[in-house]
């Protein structure tokens, strides 16, 4: 399973750092960066009036969150401390901050809500592999 991982990883970085490198627009920090979910309330609403740019940027988002969601069932798995939701949510945490911080050491834009959307999508994988762990473990106990 650590070998499934680590391909996941090395299939999962170049492509988050690509498509945030897309996302690029403006250099330079805004307040409006540390506001949750402004920057997504404006790509979607702008997406909505048929501005091509934003479609893309939105489509980009997507992929982003979609991506880390097998981040989510894959921690849980390789961890001792799978049980406890807290210490994975701790895990998370810092796997999206460090994401994001390694995009300040390149000129690419950062925003409050990559770190948001890397969390609920950790989030979402967690209850995925909770889930399938309850599936698995009854049909265990159904077998024998």
């Amino acid at each position: 399973m650590l070998s499934i991982f680590f391909i996941y990883l090395i299939v999962l970085i170049p492509i988050y750092f690509y498509i945030s490198r897309m996302e690029v627009f403006k250099s330079g920090i805004s307040i409006n960066f540390f506001i949750p979910f402004r920057t997504i309330y404006a790509i979607i609403t702008s997406s909505m009036d048929g501005d091509f740019g934003n479609i893309m940027r939105l489509q980009r988002r997507i992929v982003l969150f979609l991506s880390l969601i097998p981040m989510g069932i894959f921690i849980p798995i390789i961890t001792s401390k799978y049980k406890s939701f807290l210490s994975n949510l701790k895990i998370y945490l810092f796997i999206a901050l460090f994401l994001e911080l390694c995009k300040i050491l390149f000129p690419w834009w950062i925003s409050i809500d990559y770190i948001l959307l890397n969390l609920i999508s950790c989030i979402i994988g967690y209850g995925l592999f909770t889930i399938i762990r309850k599936y698995v473990v009854q049909k265990r106990a159904i077998n024998i």
